[in-house]
């Protein structure tokens, strides 16, 4: 395969990437914005510290990635970055751009291991191309970034291994990188003692008293030591939060509150989530683990598996990250290992089968992870919302019932505004300021209410469609067949009543975010 291909896919890969971060709009699991966003809109003074949550007065998130945001912000503003949409968005440019360097360099490295180019350019296009991967690797998550942090441990070892295994210096590096990935999130400590035992057994044969080992161990140390620097200016005082998590969350049994599952739990979370890709992501990472009991990654992951499968609480992300990303990697594997029944299957013409229902079911989950939402398309309309912030003023946002508020709780996004259920279109003020109208298609219909808004003189401010490329929010707004497929999914729209009327889908910065009130 030739370099100027290579180079193409791998600017492909970015644009995939630079196209997930600007329209996956909204979160995974809300602790990605309520513990990442909100602290650093909190050290921004732009969000009161009342609002936080619990966490916050508990002193259990790490502060480490706030800090990375906040310093990154300040570049944001010379550009003109000023609004909360705008933070969030660049953030995910951010996190892509190092979750892709770092998938990109765990990839070339696997790449080394294989001796067919037949097989590298399959492996390439499998592993960059993956389905669900721009959607995960610009997620603002501690979890995304602590799975970029294993991606970099990984890819350095088997760069530095085929160089420079007796040599003290990468066992620096791995320290660091292991300590970056544990004050992201604490749970990767797991692999990261799997990644220790490994070495310890199978690099330093057994000698407890390796120098580099010890070297290895320092480094992390000092790394996180340094990072603990970043809860003392996030908190205002000395605090050891990952013990502090790990007292709250587990001896106290807190993360319990949130729900409970079996110890099977997982097995069903895959199952039901990205159908059938995440059944089929589970399903490769067990057999993998199984069958190469003395691979690097096994030793890494059994713990980090096993342990969060012991804990009662469960949640998808949890194991999500960093699984996904070494996904192609598991399957490589296990076709170098049967690579006899890859050949019958291949001449059997099974295997072209396969592979085009593969292709198929990939082009699906690719165009819904680029251009999408990933969460509830509200927090769209709650960065429209942010463009009408001014100075000193909330937001005032009616909304018929039965749906109270209609928008997620999402504090750096709505918590200036003030949100009324009113029970016909009677009971908005007469005011000339901005004044702005939840429709919800469930409450009532489109049509009647969008003419009753226009004898009022609103105009349509945004929809979620708006989150959408060009072209299929057209068709949202012009083809009944369309609507029809996506009734319930997209359903909730703002009109702008009072004040300077504006053209749908442009909105001017009226100001930027005040300070905390």
């Amino acid at each position: 395969m030739g370099q100027a291909l290579r180079s193409g896919w791998v600017l492909g890969f970015f644009v995939l990437l630079s196209v997930a971060a600007w329209y996956s709009v909204g979160v995974f699991q809300l602790d990605e914005h309520c513990q990442i966003i909100d602290f650093f809109a909190y050290k921004k003074g732009m969000l009161p510290s009342s609002l936080l949550k619990w966490e916050f007065r508990e002193q259990i998130r790490p502060w480490f990635q706030p800090f990375v945001y906040w310093l990154f912000s300040f570049p944001l503003e010379i550009l003109g970055v000023h609004t909360a949409a705008g933070y969030i968005r660049s953030f995910r440019f951010l996190t892509g751009f190092l979750g892709g360097c770092a998938y990109l360099f765990l990839c070339y490295q696997y790449m080394q291991k294989i001796k067919s180019e037949y097989t590298r350019f399959y492996f390439l296009l499998f592993a960059l191309f993956f389905g669900l991967l721009p959607r995960f690797l610009v997620r603002t998550s501690s979890d995304n970034l602590a799975a970029i942090g294993c991606m970099a441990l990984v890819a350095f070892h088997w760069y530095a291994s085929a160089q420079y295994r007796n040599r003290m210096w990468p066992y620096l590096v791995y320290g660091l990188l292991c300590g970056f990935s544990f004050v992201a999130r604490f749970q990767s400590g797991l692999w990261v003692f799997g990644f220790a035992a490994w070495l310890f057994v199978f690099h330093e044969k057994r000698n407890i008293l390796s120098p580099r080992l010890w070297a290895c161990a320092g480094s992390m140390l000092v790394t996180i030591g340094l990072c603990l620097l970043c809860d003392r200016w996030g908190y205002g005082e000395w605090v050891l939060s990952p013990w502090r998590y790990f007292s709250t969350n587990i001896l106290q049994g807190k993360a319990s509150l949130f729900g409970v599952s079996p110890v099977w739990g997982y097995l069903q979370l895959f199952a039901e989530n990205f159908y059938p890709l995440g059944a089929i992501v589970l399903g490769v990472t067990i057999g993998f683990l199984l069958w190469f009991p003395s691979h690097l990654l096994t030793w890494m992951f059994v713990p980090f598996v096993v342990v969060h499968c012991l804990v009662p609480h469960k949640e998808l992300r949890f194991l999500l990250f960093p699984l996904l990303y070494f996904f192609p990697i598991f399957v490589f594997e296990f076709a170098a290992v049967g690579a006899t029944w890859v050949q019958w299957l291949s001449r059997k013409k099974l295997l072209h089968v396969v592979g085009l229902a593969w292709a198929g079911m990939n082009v699906y989950y690719l165009a819904g992870s680029v251009f999408f939402p990933i969460g509830p398309g509200n927090v769209y309309i709650l960065n429209e919302l942010q463009s009408f912030r001014e100075a000193g003023k909330n937001i005032e946002l009616y909304t018929l019932a039965p749906s109270k508020y209609g928008l997620y709780g999402m504090p750096f996004l709505d918590w200036d505004i003030k949100k009324t259920r009113i029970f016909n279109l009677g009971d908005l003020p007469k005011t000339t300021s901005d004044v702005f109208v939840l429709r919800n298609k469930y409450t009532m219909r489109e049509d009647s209410f969008d003419r009753m808004l226009e004898k009022k003189g609103c105009s349509l401010l945004t929809d979620q469609y708006r989150a959408w490329p060009a072209p299929l929010a057209w068709a949202a707004h012009h083809s009944d067949w369309w609507q029809n497929r996506v009734e319930g999914i997209m359903n909730r729209a703002v009109y702008h009543c009072g004040g300077k009327e504006v053209e749908p889908g442009s909105v001017a910065v009226k100001g930027a975010p005040t300070g905390a009130r």
